[in-house]
């Protein structure tokens, strides 16, 4: 669904892995008459498990501390941002290794400022 205020587009996929190929139409229905249209595929892969944040801490620090739910074994890392409309996510130290179902990271680097977390599975 492309929201016709924002121009946010989204949409939930449906039976992973696949591929889907989206039309994007746009027009101004007033003088000058413009449109366009570009065409996008999406792929989606199966999952292979919901990575879940199971707690958010700052200390008297500042530090935030992140724990997710994990698979053993697995790498991790843990990014952030700034803002959300910044150009990358930066790496929050070092790839972790999980040992159990839950993995617990801490960014002393926190203090003060806002910033966005996001995780991911190294394979």
């Amino acid at each position: 669904m492309l929201d016709r205020d924002t121009g946010v587009f989204a949409w939930t996929a449906s039976n992973p892995p696949a591929t889907h190929r989206f039309t994007i139409w746009v027009s101004q229905w007033s003088a000058p008459y413009l449109s366009d249209s570009k065409v996008f595929s999406i792929v989606t892969e199966a999952a292979l498990k919901t990575l879940r944040f199971t707690g958010l801490r700052r200390d008297t620090t500042g530090a935030v501390t992140v724990t997710w739910e994990a698979v053993s074994g697995a790498r991790y890392q843990l990014q952030y941002k700034p803002r959300l409309d910044a150009p990358q996510w930066l790496a929050v130290g070092d790839l972790v290794t999980a040992i159990t179902d839950q993995v617990t990271q801490t960014d002393p680097d926190a203090t003060g400022e806002q910033r966005y977390y996001r995780v991911l599975r190294v394979e």
